[in-house]
């Protein structure tokens, strides 16, 4: 329902921007909701624990159109507010996996109508995540792995691009450690929808 509001309300303004043009640098911010698997079985956890939440960041690229096709480059930074708490592998303590910061640089390919683009995208994907329990232990992890989606983009005649954008990402494996004890691995997965707002710079 939200998807179809956002194609009313665009529509409209994209008329009069049959000849857009998509190549070039650009600019832009998005925000959105991302949701993650089991990302933390830390022993006795039951169903492990499973961040979900928003998240909201900044972005850049840079494209390049040829007889309708677009390819191009883009990296993006987010910092959600995407945490989830649990039973540790001790009944005397919980744990909590808060995930501060997400980032992929990928590449971008597209098919543009007029002022419609409809893309796909993939590559590095990179996440920076703090483990702690209550009694004050801590750890920190930075993961690497890959990520890709698609997605639709509306150009207005001003230029100004709205769009939409989904992406499965998968940040790897790691142990989490405290005080040289293990607690359970890590394996973030996340599925994410967000709507985007970006803008040429030449």
């Amino acid at each position: 329902r939200s998807f179809a509001l956002v194609v009313i309300l665009v529509l409209p303004a994209t008329a009069a921007a049959e000849n857009a043009d998509w190549s070039g640098p650009y600019l832009g911010l998005f925000g959105g909701y991302t949701e993650a698997n089991d990302a933390w079985d830390a022993g006795a956890t039951v169903g492990g624990v499973s961040p979900e939440g928003l998240m909201f960041g900044g972005l850049a690229g840079y494209s390049y159109e040829a007889g309708g096709l677009v390819l191009g480059g883009e990296v993006d930074l987010s910092f959600p507010d995407f945490s989830d708490a649990g039973d540790c592998n001790s009944p005397t303590f919980d744990c909590t996996l808060d995930v501060q910061v997400l980032s992929s640089l990928r590449g971008r390919a597209g098919v543009a109508l007029g002022p419609v683009q409809i893309y796909g995208t993939a590559g590095l994907a990179l996440g920076f995540l703090q483990a702690d329990s209550t009694l004050g232990a801590s750890d920190s992890k930075t993961l690497a792995g890959w990520t890709a989606g698609a997605g639709i983009e509306w150009q207005t005649e001003s230029g100004l691009r709205l769009g939409f954008e989904y992406r499965h990402s998968d940040y790897g494996e790691s142990d989490v450690t405290f005080g040289g004890v293990g607690q359970g691995d890590i394996n973030l997965e996340t599925d994410d929808v967000r709507l985007r707002l970006s803008i040429p710079l030449d």
